[in-house]
C-alpha cells in the first residue's frame, strides 16, 4: 500500500518506523483504555520519501494471526467470531514492547475515523481474519451509521483473510492475493492552510 501526509512530526522525529497490523478489539468494544497487546502486532516494511512526504509499504500476513476474536453479528448466540485489524503507521517497532498504546489508532491507518464523533470509523478498509466460513460480518453501517452495533446488516465472511471496504454502501469483500491499502492521515493531524482567512478568523 501507500501513504501520504502533510504533518511530518512522526517521520521527522522517529528514527525507526514501520507499518503494523493492529488489533481493533478496542474499537469493537468502544474501550478507549484497552491496551493494544504488543505481542499481537505484525510488522511490515515501510519506505518513506521524506522529501515528498509519501511512502510505500509491504506487510506479509501470518497464516493465523494473534489477536482477539470478536463476535460481531449481534444475533444473541455465542459464535467464535473474527479478528479485526487496521493497518497503521507504527513508530519504533523495536520498542513496541516497552510501552502500551490504548484504544485504536486513527492517524495514518487504513481506516478513516471521525475525530468529531468519538473516533468512530466512517470509511477506509479493514483487514479481517475468520477461523471458518460460519462467521458473519457487517455488510453496512446500519441506520445509526456506526459499525459493530445492533442494527448492522450482516453477510457471511469467508474463512481466512479478507479486506473489507467500508467506503461502499454495501461493504465489499476483497479476497485478492495482494490487496493495496491506502493509509489515511487523520484530518485533525493534517497541516491546515489558513492563509486565505482574515486575522480574526
Amino acid at each position: 500500500g501507500t501513504l501520504s501526509y502533510t504533518n511530518d512530526f512522526n517521520s521527522s522525529y522517529r528514527a525507526r518506523s514501520a507499518v503494523a497490523l493492529v488489533d481493533l478489539h478496542g474499537f469493537v468494544t468502544r474501550d478507549r483504555e484497552w491496551r493494544i497487546p504488543s505481542d499481537s502486532l505484525t510488522f511490515g516494511r515501510l519506505r518513506l520519501d521524506r522529501d515528498n512526504q509519501t511512502g510505500s509499504y509491504y506487510l506479509r500476513l501470518p497464516l493465523e494471526p494473534p489477536g482477539t476474536l470478536n463476535d460481531v453479528d449481534h444475533d444473541g448466540a455465542k459464535d467464535t467470531g473474527v479478528r479485526v485489524f487496521t493497518v497503521a503507521f507504527w513508530d519504533d517497532p523495536f520498542g513496541a514492547s516497552d510501552r502500551h498504546h490504548q484504544g485504536w489508532p486513527t492517524d495514518l491507518t487504513s481506516t478513516i475515523a471521525d475525530t468529531e464523533d468519538a473516533n468512530e470509523l466512517t470509511g477506509g478498509r479493514l483487514v479481517v481474519w475468520a477461523p471458518d466460513a460460519a462467521q458473519q460480518f457487517p455488510s453496512g453501517f446500519g441506520d445509526d451509521h456506526k459499525l459493530f452495533t445492533d442494527d448492522d446488516p450482516m453477510q457471511p465472511v469467508p474463512a481466512g483473510w479478507s479486506v473489507i471496504d467500508l467506503s461502499t454502501p454495501t461493504f465489499e469483500i476483497d479476497r485478492s492475493a495482494t490487496p493495496k491499502l491506502t493509509l489515511y492521515e487523520e484530518a485533525s493531524y493534517a497541516v491546515k492552510d489558513f492563509s486565505n482567512l482574515s486575522y480574526s478568523k
